[in-house]
C-alpha cells in the first residue's frame, strides 16, 4: 500500500484519528490536520516513528488554507486515492433560542467548507486512474433530524445530498462518493450518550437501541474494510461496530386526504 495516499479532513481526534491510525497500519500515506495546535502535537507525538504521516495545523473553513495545503499535498505524491471529509462541530439549542452565530458556524464547518476540500480533491482524482473515493460523514441527525440540533442536523443532510450529486458527477471518471453515518463512542457522542441513559432511566423508557455503540477504532477498522470492497456510490451507510447497512432509496407513493 505504499503508493496509496488517504487525506482525512479531521483527522486529530474521535474517528478521525482512529482512521489515522488504521490507514497507517495499512502503509497509506496519511495526510489530515486540525485547526488546534494541540491535537496536531499530540498525533505526531502518538505516532512519532510513522513514516508515513504528514499532520498539519489548518482550519478547515479557510478556503485559501484549503488549497494551499492540497497543492502541498501533491507536490511529493501526485495523488489522492481516498478522501474522508470528516470535519464537525455542534452547537445544540432549540430553534426559539438558537442564535445566528450558532446556526451560522455549525453549517460553515460541517457543510459549507467541504465545499472547498472537496472541489480541490475531486479536481485531482478525474485526472487519475484506478480507484478513488471520497467519503463524508452525515449523521441520523441529518437522515431523520434530532431535536434540539436544527443546524447540526440541516449540515448532515446538506452532505447527503452533496455526496448524492457528486457521485453522478463522478461516475464517468470512476470516483465513488458515499455518505457515512457512523456510531461510535467519542468525545462528542460520549455527552449524547450519557443524556440519553439519563433521560431512559428518569421515565422508565428502553435506552435507544442506536445508542449501543462500539469504539471509534472498530468502526474505523469496519470503514476502512468497506472502503477496500465497495463498489456503489451516491449511498448512505450505517457502520456501527462490525455491522454495516445501506439506506434503500425513498419511496414515493400516492398521498390519500
Amino acid at each position: 500500500m505504499e503508493d496509496k495516499v488517504v487525506v482525512i479532513a479531521g483527522g486529530t481526534r474521535g474517528i478521525g484519528a482512529s482512521l489515522v491510525e488504521r490507514y497507517l497500519r495499512a502503509g497509506y500515506q496519511v495526510i489530515t490536520f486540525s485547526r488546534k495546535e494541540a491535537h496536531v502535537l499530540a498525533l505526531r507525538q502518538k505516532f512519532l516513528n510513522a513514516s508515513n504521516l504528514y499532520v498539519e495545523k489548518v482550519d478547515a473553513t479557510n478556503s485559501r488554507a484549503s488549497h494551499l495545503f492540497i497543492k502541498e499535498v501533491l507536490l511529493p505524491f501526485k495523488k489522492i486515492d481516498c478522501f474522508y471529509y470528516n470535519v464537525g462541530i455542534c452547537r445544540d439549542r432549540t430553534m426559539l433560542k438558537m442564535t445566528n452565530e450558532e446556526w451560522e458556524e455549525v453549517l460553515q464547518t460541517n457543510l459549507l467548507a467541504s465545499f472547498n476540500w472537496i472541489q480541490q480533491v475531486f479536481r485531482q482524482m478525474v485526472q487519475q486512474e484506478g480507484k478513488k473515493s471520497i467519503y463524508v460523514m452525515t449523521s441520523l441527525a441529518g437522515i431523520e433530524g434530532t431535536f434540539g440540533q436544527v443546524n447540526y442536523s440541516a449540515s448532515k443532510a446538506g452532505l447527503i445530498g452533496l455526496a448524492k450529486s457528486l457521485a453522478l458527477e463522478g461516475e464517468k471518471y470512476g470516483v465513488q462518493v458515499n455518505a457515512i453515518s457512523p456510531a461510535a463512542i467519542t468525545a462528542m457522542t460520549a455527552p449524547m450518550i450519557e443524556k440519553a441513559k439519563k433521560h431512559a432511566e428518569l421515565t422508565g423508557t428502553p435506552f435507544p437501541e442506536y445508542w449501543n455503540i462500539g469504539t471509534s477504532d472498530l468502526l474505523a477498522d469496519t470503514l476502512y474494510q468497506l472502503d477496500q470492497k465497495i463498489k456503489e456510490t451516491g449511498k448512505i451507510f450505517s457502520i456501527n461496530g462490525k455491522r454495516v447497512m445501506m439506506y434503500e432509496e425513498p419511496v414515493r407513493r400516492a398521498y390519500r386526504w
